[in-house]
């Protein structure tokens, strides 16, 4: 599967003063672009977002 650029880094709920941590965007605009993710979804504000990775 290729997951393109939707690896991110991103801050969990915004909070700045927490690390970072890795995810995969899953939805975007309710549209689906990958099946194989946690169950558990948060959404994330594109001002959350540090950077995307390979």
């Amino acid at each position: 599967m290729h997951l393109g650029n939707s690896q991110i880094l991103f801050y969990p709920h915004g909070d700045q003063s927490l690390t970072p941590v890795p995810a995969s965007i899953k939805y975007i605009y309710a549209k689906l672009y990958s099946m194989e993710l946690k169950s558990r979804l948060e959404n994330a504000k594109v001002s959350w977002v540090v950077s995307h990775f390979a």
